[in-house]
């Protein structure tokens, strides 16, 4: 994250809610990306994540073009959403931008 303070307080508590719900989640079943690591570089903070193949926009564009996705696709991916959601909300937590970009997909199911 670029080294401004505004930027490096958010990408500090964005660290601390996904240790927290990390925590919450041990087996790793509710469909929130992992923290690996962070560390600090040139008063930048850096987030390391899980690797994921791409985003459910990409997806769409790649996958879907004509005919659109799978209702199976669908499916599996809005129940992922919503256990997610539900991770969420237990743990009083409030994703203020479920944007289609911010939906990584792991294992493509087309």
């Amino acid at each position: 994250m670029k080294g401004e303070e505004i930027y490096t307080i958010s990408g500090l508590k964005e660290r601390e809610i996904l240790t927290m719900l990390k925590e919450a989640d041990k087996h790793n079943k509710r469909h929130v990306i992992r923290l690996l690591d962070s560390f600090e570089y040139r008063k930048h903070l850096v987030l390391i994540f899980e690797l994921m193949e791409m985003d459910l926009r990409n997806a769409i564009k790649t996958f879907g073009k004509k005919l659109g996705l799978s209702l199976e696709s669908v499916r599996s991916y809005a129940r992922q959403l919503f256990i997610s959601l539900a991770h969420l909300r237990k743990h009083k937590i409030i994703h203020a931008d479920c944007n289609i970009i911010y939906l990584l997909i792991y294992s493509l199911h087309f």
